[in-house]
């Protein structure tokens, strides 16, 4: 009797166990679509936060496109790169308020964002000699100073904090600087609305 009503208990737990997973995974989903709809409509939204400045939109694509990054054929897509510059606030401020655990997470967020990144990249394949080193060379830079940035995040977590936060700074703005090279050679195509 008593094997009976703790394997009646059991059976229950189980059930509610997999209902609470089957949760966790729909909230999970929803999160993740929650943020795609961010990045898609900060990236649209970029000129509001132009315009609180005093800039037009106009001035603010302009300015882009002056410095060489916008292109109608450009080869890296906006919200990709919108992507990437939220992955990376969010991988700092992680690293500055939150356990240090949850470093590794937002990293492969980054990380995530960089592969997004480089793909668009590859789909072009240029034909001249020069054109094939430079961007062999700077996909090589942009994986290098990746790789840094997956070592400094894991160093952080594996240290439990006791790592600076400022080598992880460091690394983030490494890899920053050589995916914006990156973009000035590929360039930014805007999505339409």
């Amino acid at each position: 009797s008593e094997m009976r009503v703790i394997s009646q208990q059991s059976a229950a737990t189980y059930e509610k166990q997999v209902e609470l997973e089957k949760t966790v995974d729909q909230l999970e989903h929803e999160v993740k679509e929650w943020r795609n709809r961010y990045a898609r409509t900060k990236t649209q939204l970029r000129s509001l936060r132009s315009a609180s400045m005093g800039l037009s939109h106009e001035h603010d694509t302009a300015m882009l496109r002056d410095k060489g990054f916008l292109d109608e054929t450009g080869l890296v897509k906006d919200v990709h790169v919108t992507k990437y510059q939220i992955a990376v606030d969010e991988l700092l401020q992680v690293a500055r308020r939150e356990s240090p655990e949850k470093v590794t997470e937002a990293m492969k967020s980054v990380v995530f964002s960089v592969r997004r990144i480089t793909k668009d990249v590859d789909v072009f394949q240029p034909r001249e000699e020069d054109a094939i080193h430079q961007q062999a060379k700077l996909k090589a830079r942009v994986s290098s100073t990746a790789n840094n940035l997956i070592t400094a995040s894991k160093n952080f977590a594996a240290g439990a904090g006791l790592s600076p936060v400022s080598i992880l700074d460091a690394a983030a703005s490494h890899l920053t600087a050589a995916v914006v090279e990156m973009l000035r050679v590929a360039k930014i195509r805007t999505t339409p609305d």
